[in-house]
């Protein structure tokens, strides 16, 4: 995609989402309670999908405990959000599980501290998930990327009941977004699109930015509108250049029957003016 932007003489910008999953990434999941807890949750989920008896099992102590049936949901690798969702489907049949391990076994069990430490990673992933489903929309676009970062910014500067046991990793993952989203500070392709958004304008900007943008925007207006930037289409070719194709002897054929058929008809209006003109001459001669 980056080699096609290059060839057809376009900006490129990176993507948002892929650098967020490298800060979530370096982070949080390479933590080694996070680590540990992934590796737990993952035995767990392994044994209920390798194994029919054991998801029949789950399913009915679901339906004792009046709990909606839902599968655990197994993670990949390359997406850091699927390991938000195993967590989060681990979470949310803990009762279930728990009944489970009382009558058969289990692969692997988190411990209080553990279920603890995965509920209170999920607060912090949360607004990840959330920002990742949102920049990766059809209607998303460049002027997304300053407001969301500084939003997602905000939120992990903010101290809640929450950090207990994973602090570290929410400063770490604040550290990281500064650090990898640093660019978008300096890339004015995000100045513009952002200030021009009616949406935000530049209200997400400190006052340096905003002066920096502001003039950067007066600057584009005045070269797209200076007489001297302007220039005048070009002729079109009658020849034939290198470039030719099957393609453009269609295109140069109907051009060269249309620009006939235009003088043609041109020539009719100016015999019929004639022939009309001759007539009325005729009509006012016999009335004398």
């Amino acid at each position: 995609m980056t080699k096609a932007m290059q060839e057809c003489g376009l900006a490129s910008l990176g993507c948002m989402a892929h650098t967020l999953q490298l800060a979530v990434n370096e982070a949080v999941l390479s933590q080694r309670s996070i680590i540990d807890c992934a590796s737990i949750s993952r035995k767990i989920v392994g044994h209920f999908r390798h194994s029919q008896l054991a998801t029949f099992r789950l399913q009915s102590l679901q339906k004792q405990l009046g709990m909606k049936e839902a599968r655990l949901q197994q993670d990949v690798p390359t997406r850091w959000n699927s390991t938000f969702y195993m967590i989060r489907s681990l979470l949310g049949q803990r009762r279930a599980l728990a009944a489970y391990a009382v009558d058969f076994e289990l692969p692997a069990f988190l411990n209080p501290y553990q279920w603890t430490l995965i509920e209170n990673m999920l607060t912090i992933l949360d607004p990840c998930e959330q920002l990742t489903k949102d920049i990766s929309s059809a209607t998303a676009s460049a002027a997304d990327v300053i407001p969301s970062i500084e939003a997602l910014k905000r939120l992990l500067k903010k101290t809640v009941a929450t950090d207990h046991g994973v602090n570290t990793s929410k400063t770490t993952l604040l550290q990281a977004i500064e650090q990898r989203f640093s660019h978008i500070y300096t890339e004015s392709l995000f100045f513009l699109a952002t200030i021009l958004d009616p949406r935000y304008k530049d209200c997400y900007f400190d006052q340096a930015t905003k002066r920096e943008a502001t003039e950067l925007l007066q600057a584009k207006v005045r070269c797209a509108t200076s007489a001297e930037n302007v220039e005048e289409p070009k002729e079109k070719k009658t020849k034939a250049d290198d470039n030719v194709s099957l393609l453009t002897m269609y295109e140069e054929i109907l051009q060269e029957n249309n620009t006939k058929e235009l003088s043609q008809s041109q020539t009719d209006q100016q015999v019929i003016n004639l022939l009309f003109n001759d007539f009325s001459l005729q009509t006012q001669l016999k009335q004398y």
